[in-house]
């Protein structure tokens, strides 16, 4: 389990976005401004890449967000990606990716977030559309998922073929912790912010409206190169 640092950069390259839960600025954060990275990747914690690229899939939740907590989420995640059929996993098997230190939920508690490793090529798969995926985009700086332009739904992200769907991520627009998170993924009481998959533009690819925690919805999960 990594989480990033809660500063907030002032970066005269950000994105403009809206704010929903007024808790982060309106900033979106590109790690553009140098060495500060959030992912835990580089602050003492040393890491080498084992395969050519990480992998970022969706998978469903099927009884709410009490996962266990964020060590709850991080095993539902190594557990479903282990079980399940998804684009790219024969690869993943062959490199070794699929361990506890290498899956993680793209999950944020009150406290901080879970980011990808920055600078590194990931690719977008689905255990829910198992046939989708295989666009391949780069974690920025501060290992945050970079505007590429394409929306979830498209064929070679998630797919569109479940309808329209959304994805629990517990994270502002700018990649900060929301001040709600289904206590910390801990119950199915309550509502926190979701993302969707209906549109390109960047904050709705991280955080759109609310949804109840009981919600039957989606996570995504990571796997670090």
């Amino acid at each position: 389990m990594r989480f990033g640092w809660m500063a907030a950069l002032a970066l005269g390259c950000g994105r403009l976005s809206f704010d929903p839960l007024g808790d982060g600025g309106d900033d979106v954060a590109t790690g553009d401004a140098g060495s500060g990275n959030d992912s835990g990747s580089t602050g003492g914690d040393a890491y080498t890449p084992i395969a050519s690229h990480g992998h970022f899939v969706e998978v469903q939740i099927t009884t709410g967000m009490n996962l266990g907590g964020i060590v709850g989420a991080d095993n539902y995640c190594l557990t479903t990606l282990t079980n399940g059929t998804w684009l790219g996993k024969t690869e993943a098997v062959t490199a070794g990716q699929l361990t506890a230190e290498r899956v993680n939920a793209w999950l944020c508690t009150i406290d901080g977030c879970q980011n990808m490793r920055p600078s590194l090529p990931y690719r977008y798969s689905s255990a829910v559309n198992t046939t989708r995926g295989g666009a391949m985009f780069m974690s920025n700086a501060m290992g945050y998922l970079a505007n590429d332009g394409r929306a979830f739904s498209e064929d070679t992200v998630f797919g569109g073929d479940a309808g329209f769907a959304d994805y629990f991520t517990g994270r502002t627009t700018n990649n900060l912790p929301q001040t709600t998170t289904c206590m910390d993924w801990s119950v199915t009481t309550g509502m926190t912010f979701v993302a969707v998959n209906d549109t390109p533009f960047y904050p709705e690819k991280l955080s759109k409206y609310s949804e109840r925690c009981d919600f039957v919805s989606h996570i995504i999960c990571y796997v670090d190169p």
